[in-house]
């Protein structure tokens, strides 16, 4: 998840000391001959040339969908994995109507969902965080054109979710085969306990 390099990594590599990272996605952490790989350097989560990819290759091969569009915070975690996941759509062939910027810090999201609708995307990929995430869930219900676009968003929490939403989210992890709702059918109107009670 997060991408914070270890800033002292190339001391600790020096002096012998192994570093595992539980969330660090970052591909140039793990690249050969990176100058931010370091030895000793290990993590259990995937980067985002894999996690990108895969997302990519479900919208495109599993879902069917041909035209999709993204979010991203500016954060190195979600700039980075969107880009991945639109390389990687466009690749299978798919078509990606716009990557759109928002500032982590916002309230308002409803003039880039606007103009997200207007290129008719199938799918939204939003890897980004809560804050802000949740403010755009709730607000594309309200932006004609939207009503039936998939959203991933897998960073949200799930507090927004609709009970079927998460009963499906369940069937998403255990299934080779995932199905997704559209967005009219996934979110309830709520304020999610880990945003603070931002309004929504």
């Amino acid at each position: 998840m997060l991408q914070r390099r270890p800033r002292r990594g190339s001391l600790l590599s020096q002096a012998g000391f192994v570093i595992i990272s539980a969330s660090n996605t970052a591909p140039d952490l793990t690249r050969a001959g990176d100058p931010n790989q370091h030895p000793g350097y290990l993590r259990t989560a995937h980067n985002d040339e894999v996690q990108g990819a895969a997302a990519a290759k479900f919208a495109f091969e599993e879902m069917g969908v041909k035209k999709a569009a993204t979010i991203h915070d500016g954060s190195l975690y979600a700039e980075s994995l969107q880009g991945v996941f639109a390389k990687s759509f466009k690749e299978m062939g798919g078509e990606i109507t716009t990557q759109e910027a928002v500032d982590p810090n916002g309230t308002d999201f409803k003039s880039v969902l606007t103009s997200i609708a207007a290129g008719e995307p199938e799918f939204i990929y939003m890897p980004i965080f809560v804050k802000a995430g949740s403010l755009i869930v709730n607000q594309a219900k309200q932006v004609p054109g939207l009503e039936t676009v998939y959203l991933m968003a897998p960073m949200v929490c799930s507090h927004l979710m609709s009970p079927k939403a998460l009963a499906m989210q369940l069937r998403v992890r255990s299934s080779p085969a995932p199905t997704l709702l559209p967005l009219a059918q996934i979110i309830k109107p709520c304020s999610c306990q880990n945003t603070r009670n931002y309004p929504v």
